[in-house]
């Protein structure tokens, strides 16, 4: 939990300074994309449909740069730690 902790937190803060978002999008949108394996939905992208393309690109970028593991499937914090 402490690496996923801290992957969040540094998505969180390199985005909420590069972005005029609210906290709470801002939070949904990293955890919708982490658990969609580095995208966001079709679906999700509707309903943020006043997001340009390219703030989703970027926010897509900065989750998968920040959690690794986003692109190769979830894991959880006792395999995080595995060689």
């Amino acid at each position: 939990k402490l690496n996923w902790l801290s992957a969040y937190d540094e998505a969180f803060r390199q985005l909420d300074a590069e972005f005029d978002l609210s906290q709470s999008d801002l939070s949904a949108l990293i955890r919708m994309v982490k658990s969609n394996n580095g995208k966001l939905s079709a679906n999700k992208r509707k309903q943020y449909y006043y997001l340009p393309e390219s703030v989703i690109a970027r926010i897509e970028e900065v989750v998968r740069e920040s959690f690794p593991e986003a692109t190769g499937g979830s894991v959880d914090a006792a395999d995080a730690d595995s060689p």
